[in-house]
């Protein structure tokens, strides 16, 4: 997906920027200003190309193009508001900041909902997955609503609630890929046409896998055989 490849590109590019500034503010004893705002500019494409990957990963699902979409929305207009408000300092400064702030929350949200999204489910980890989903766009909310009013600052017990769902949500995100190998959940039907390979057995032993056509190895008992597309 050319897309993947734009943000592996951008990543890259931001990395080397941010090493080689770092470098050269131990060399020289010199970071000023400008190489501030090139540095967390470089750490903000780094963040958004991680961002977008992850929704991208998602788009390759069509059921998850929807959500993807809007999450790759976010993580662009995201980081357009961050760089601006680097370079050009608008002002008042604080609402920028904490706009920036915000648009960062939610784009962490909406990857990791993207990277859900990848998981097999059945019906019971469907249900683990969306609340998982909706637990992480919480949590982004709650720390959101204390950067923008001082009402919730100095509630004890408000950070502790966001505490419980913070555990919650890591709790059902970390717990699904690996209960869904457990189960050892199938493709779904409705993706098995989207994917380029083809489901074939081997005549050796009946194992059933996933391979292109054409030059085929079995997974299990290593026989070699060849599948071709009959045109007629």
């Amino acid at each position: 997906m050319e897309l993947r490849k734009t943000a592996l590109r951008l990543l890259i590019v931001s990395i080397v920027v941010s090493g080689a500034l770092a470098v050269a503010a131990l060399v020289t004893g010199e970071f000023g200003q400008l190489q501030a705002k090139v540095l967390l500019s470089a750490l903000a494409t780094s963040g958004a190309s991680i961002c977008g990957m992850a929704c991208g990963a998602a788009w390759d699902q069509d059921r998850w193009r929807p959500a993807a979409l809007a999450g790759l929305g976010i993580v662009l207009v995201t980081l357009a508001v961050t760089l601006f408000a680097f370079w050009i300092e608008p002002e008042p400064i604080q609402t920028w900041m904490k706009t920036v702030a915000s648009g960062w929350l939610l784009s962490a949200a909406a990857a990791h909902a993207s990277l859900l999204g990848l998981a097999r489910t059945d019906r019971l980890l469907g249900w683990v997955r969306s609340s998982s989903i909706t637990l992480g766009f919480a949590l982004a909310l709650g720390i959101t609503l204390p950067i923008w009013s001082s009402t919730f600052q100095d509630n004890n017990a408000y950070f502790r609630g966001l505490g419980v769902v913070g555990v919650l949500m890591l709790t059902g995100s970390l717990s699904l890929p690996v209960a869904s190998r457990l189960r050892n959940l199938h493709v779904p039907d409705d993706s098995v046409a989207d994917d380029p390979r083809a489901r074939v057995m081997c005549p050796a032993c009946g194992h059933v896998q996933s391979a292109s056509l054409g030059r085929i190895r079995c997974d299990r008992c290593r026989a070699g055989f060849r599948v071709e597309l009959d045109p007629a």
